[in-house]
Formats: structure tokens, C-alpha cells, sequence
């Protein structure tokens, strides 16, 4: 039936328009909210954290910044004993100007390279990874 919704999606939907980025949350409950950043899923506390402490430089931050900063805070989301490869990352820019992007393997290596190390001790407890996703 159409207007059956899927029980328990959540989704962080990104993309352009002629005004800029737009960063979308939707929740099981068919409720819709607009973020300037946003992590969602188990272990999303932590990532959440991050991107308030860090939104107010998003609107001037450049590509690779805003790439960084999505990637530290799904770093925060990791246990102590795991950590962001390209294995297990995947990252894609949407911009006006530049449309979708991939980035590839190598280039995201770099990213990863730069990661803050992690301390065993604020590691988060709960079991399941999130997504994160940052919007200037």
C-alpha cells in the first residue's frame, strides 16, 4: 500500500539547489528536519558532539575541511579498537558547482591519515557504527 511508510528508517538525504547545500534528516516517524550538520544511528552521540562544537566554521570552511571534519566525526563513532580505512569509508561531495564526487581511495587516505588518534578511554560503549554528514 502507498501510504505505508518503512518502519524504523531513518536517512540523512543531502543536495543543491540554486540557494546552496541543504542536509536533510528523515525519521521513522515520516518527520523531516534540515541540519547544518548531522549524524545519526548507533553511537551517534559522540559524532553529534563534535559537529556542534564545530558548526559555527562550517559556512566558511573549504571542500576538504568540511571533508575532514564529516570524517573526524564518524572517527568518534568507531570503537578504541577499529579504526577508518578505505575499506570501510566511503565519502562523496555534492556541491553547485561540482556536482557529485566520489573520492577516490588515495585521495581519502589522506583524510584518514589526518585523523586524531584515539583515546581508549572516550571510546563510545554502544554497538552499531552512524553516519555523519556536514553542510556549510
Amino acid at each position: 500500500n502507498y501510504s505505508k511508510r518503512p518502519y524504523g528508517v531513518g536517512l540523512l538525504v543531502a543536495g543543491c539547489d540554486e540557494k546552496g547545500p541543504h542536509l536533510f534528516e528523515t525519521c521513522p516517524s515520516g518527520n523531516y528536519f534540515e541540519y547544518y550538520a548531522m549524524a545519526i544511528g548507533g553511537r551517534s552521540t559522540s559524532a553529534k558532539t563534535y559537529l556542534e562544537k564545530n558548526f559555527e566554521s562550517f559556512a566558511s570552511a573549504d571542500c576538504d575541511s568540511l571533508v575532514q571534519h564529516a570524517l573526524e566525526a564518524l572517527n568518534k563513532t568507531t570503537a578504541s579498537d577499529q579504526t577508518l580505512t578505505t575499506k570501510n569509508t566511503s565519502v562523496c561531495v555534492i556541491s553547485v558547482n561540482n556536482k557529485y564526487r566520489d573520492i577516490p581511495g588515495d585521495e581519502l587516505q589522506k583524510f584518514i591519515d589526518k585523523l586524531e588518534k584515539k583515546d581508549p578511554e572516550d571510546a563510545p560503549m554502544d554497538d552499531a557504527p552512524a553516519a555523519a554528514a556536514a553542510a556549510p
